[in-house]
């Protein structure tokens, strides 16, 4: 599936930026920003910390050199101090410490795999450092290991980290001499990575002064690359890391880039679609959407703008569960546990209602934010379609019943792989029904599916889901157990019929959710986590698979700590927290997989039940414009029928919607399509059909197989796209149509709004 995001700046972001008077650039390949400023001389200069809103703050007035990097699940910043060597603080600039005395003012780059922060040491060498996995700081016992010696006559600069392949790459501008720079990579024991002989690869030359470096992605190739800036004649390239020599390509240029300086450049990886770069003559700091070529500003007014870092989750990191630009959300009983309200946690801690009068506590939501929740009659409300389990969209309110008859109030799990809402229908079964992914609406034609009918004596009360096993969880609390089981209702271990006995020995097992966890080896592991409201209340994980498979562990358990634990919630290896709610406390309380530390994270003014997260809600303030699709003009056909371009989801501004479109030429060959936008319709006569979307317009490729084609995209939260018209028309390669060459679908115009 091609996959699109309309967005500016992935939702939420956070940017750290080294900017000072140095003639060397900052490293950053993480998301949200941290920038460094300063006076002649490159003397006490400012670590800044630039909010997704454009608000500035400073983390540090003691910094010399242009290297920072936020380390990724550590909420830690590294950076240069003249005198100390490297230095760590926690985000807000408290708790300072040294890493590494020594250190030239460089380059720095944090492998989250390993927990090492990689540095340039001097022109010639590159060393790294274990850093503590709970503390951010340097491992006990540990000291600096060289990595790589040039032996003279290089000047590095910056250096980034493959955490996959374990790979380094270090910018080498030759002293600024002209197409005389080079990237080097190398592996941590110093061997060339290809032939594995001692000493580095060089493997990008030909370079006029590359600065800055950051390992990142490339959503359009759906390939891991490397980003280089280029000072002399600015520009930004993208080299592909696959085989020795991968293909690289130049992002921008100047005069598109700014004539300015040019010094250093971060990426999000695979959780956000921009470039973020520093230009030190033009003190800004500038983002680049690789998708839609879209240029914007982050900060205009950063002196001396140089190192730029991204914090990995690419959201604010600042935000206490450090979840990717999602929110928090429970349901709050009322005295008797009914007519529950659904709440919203921002990221301020504030809250809100989202939904009252929902029925039981079970709830789930979909990528795009959509709530599955239970709704049945009650004194104050009755559902639109009466009792049973519902769609909720969380911008428009609007619900829309996807199984009946369940009011039973119980668990909810969505599996985003498959599209599956999976709900514990009785105390005795368990059923999926599957969704459209996107609109979580029900799919044409899908009924309830059941998935396990006990033979009687279970009460099974709130389940779990691993999308990419597809294996679901469930706790069975008459039993004091978790079972696990595939959608047939088999046991994932033997494949014999019926569920597995999974996790066992617990009191009054009630909430149940996929997380992070850690297994013995200090690692991070997808977990099963279980809240047991039994005489001894804990939270527990058990490990999921790998090495440290079946493992288990009690990360809270005794009062005060715990009391009566309800729902559970984590986000998986995106965020360091576990969260579960005190029925009777009234309470939201987090756990940090790292340091330990219980906190309370939430009065929740109520009982909270049930816990989940969704995506970051948009709130772009009045929009009177309703948003809505609409098809026009008449198609071409081509070899087998007229090909249609069908929209799922409608244009909902802070949401996502898809297309389709079919494959007109065969039923056994792909084809390639084209999916083209535009800002104006038409009806152009050309290459023997009609063009329907006017000029200028924006493309994307689409393989086609016979199938046919599906492309996705993300409306950005974006208060001026209120009112806002676009139109679009898929082409398609296809020797029958009239002209010979290409088929035409019918035009969709589609209306931005609420």
């Amino acid at each position: 599936m091609e996959s699109f995001t309309l967005a500016t700046r992935c939702g939420a972001g956070l940017v750290l930026l080294a900017a000072l008077n140095l003639t060397a650039f900052g490293q950053g390949a993480d998301h949200p920003a941290f920038c460094v400023s300063g006076p002649a001389g490159g003397v006490s200069n400012t670590l800044f910390r630039i909010d997704v809103d454009g608000s500035r703050s400073t983390v540090s007035s003691n910094v010399t050199g242009w290297g920072v990097e936020v380390a990724r699940n550590l909420e830690s910043v590294y950076f240069h101090e003249l005198g100390k060597g490297i230095q760590r603080t926690d985000l807000d600039g408290g708790n300072p410490s040294t890493i590494a005395s020594g250190a030239l003012g460089r380059g720095l780059a944090f492998d989250d795999a390993e927990r090492r922060l990689v540095y340039i040491s001097s022109p010639d060498s590159v060393h790294y450092v274990d850093i503590d996995k709970a503390t951010g700081e340097v491992l006990p016992g540990a000291s600096p290991v060289l990595i790589y010696d040039s032996g003279g006559g290089t000047n590095f600069i910056d250096v980034t980290v493959d955490p996959e392949d374990g790979v380094i790459y270090v910018s080498d501008n030759a002293g600024g001499a002209a197409s005389q720079g080079t990237v080097y990579r190398v592996r941590y024991d110093g061997t060339n990575p290809v032939t594995g002989a001692p000493g580095a690869q060089s493997w990008f030359g030909g370079l006029s002064n590359p600065e800055g470096l950051c390992f990142g992605y490339d959503p359009l190739a759906d390939t891991d690359v490397v980003f280089i800036v280029e000072n002399e004649a600015p520009r930004i390239w993208q080299k592909a890391v696959a085989g020795s020599s991968g293909a690289q390509t130049v992002l921008l240029a100047a005069p598109t880039l700014v004539d300015g300086e040019v010094f250093d450049v971060a990426n999000a990886g695979r959780v956000g679609t921009e470039i973020v770069w520093t230009d030190i003559k033009l003190n800004t700091v500038r983002a680049l959407d690789l998708v839609t070529g879209a240029i914007s500003t982050v900060h205009g007014s950063i002196p001396e703008a140089t190192g730029v870092s991204l914090d990995s989750t690419c959201r604010v990191v600042t935000a206490d569960f450090a979840p990717p630009a999602e929110l928090l959300h429970f349901t709050r009983g009322g005295a008797a546990g009914l007519e529950n309200d659904l709440v919203r946690i921002e990221s301020d801690q504030s809250q809100t209602d989202v939904l009252d009068a929902i029925t039981g506590w079970g709830l789930a939501f979909n990528g795009t934010g959509a709530a599955f929740v239970h709704l049945a009659d009650s004194p104050s409300y009755s559902p639109p379609e009466g009792d049973g389990l519902y769609k909720v969209d969380l911008l428009s309110l609007t619900p829309k019943r996807i199984a009946a008859n369940t009011g039973f109030g119980r668990g909810i799990a969505f599996d985003d792989a498959l599209g599956r809402v999976i709900y514990v229908d009785s105390p005795e079964s368990i059923h999926y029904v599957d969704v459209d992914p996107l609109t979580g609406e029900l799919l044409p034609g899908a009924s309830p599916v059941l998935i396990h009918q006990s033979a009687g004596g279970d009460n099974f009360i709130d389940v779990a889901v691993d999308p990419a096993a597809g294996v679901i969880y469930a706790t069975d609390n008459a039993g004091g157990e978790v079972l696990r089981m595939r959608y047939d209702g088999s046991n994932p271990t033997t494949g014999a019929p019926g569920p597995e006995t999974w996790f066992t020995g617990f009191g009054n097992p009630l909430g149940i959710s996929m997380g992070s966890g850690l297994n013995p080896a200090g690692g991070e592991e997808l977990v099963v986590l279980v809240a047991d409201n039994g005489e001894d209340p804990t939270i527990s994980q058990k490990i999921v698979g790998g090495i440290f498979a079946g493992q288990e562990k009690v990360l809270v358990s005794n009062c005060p700590f715990i009391d009566e634990p309800f729902g559970v919630a984590s986000l998986g290896t995106a965020g360091r927290r576990v969260f579960w709610s005190e029925q009777d406390k009234g309470e939201i309380r987090s756990y940090d997989i790292y340091t330990g530390e219980i906190a309370v994270f939430a009065d929740a003014d109520g009982q909270p039940l049930g816990l989940g997260f969704s995506p970051a809600a948009c709130s772009i303030g009045a929009c009177a414009s309703m948003a809505f699709s609409a098809a026009y003009g008449s198609g071409t056909p081509g070899t087998l029928c007229t090909p249609q371009l069908a929209v799922s989801g409608t244009p909902i501004i802070g949401s996502t919607v898809g297309f389709t479109i079919d494959n007109c030429f065969s039923s056994i060959l792909p084809t390639t399509s084209y999916l083209v936008f535009g800002v104006a319709q038409t009806s152009v006569p050309a290459l023997g059909g009609t063009l329907l979307v006017a000029p200028p317009s924006a493309s994307f490729t689409l393989a086609t197989p016979v199938t046919g084609a599906n492309f996705t995209t993300q409306i950005a939260c974006e208060p001026s796209y209120c009112g806002l018209v676009l139109y679009a028309q898929g082409l398609q390669v296809d020797t029958g149509s009239p002209g010979g060459l290409l088929s035409m679908t019918q035009g969709l115009q589609l209306s931005f709004g609420l």
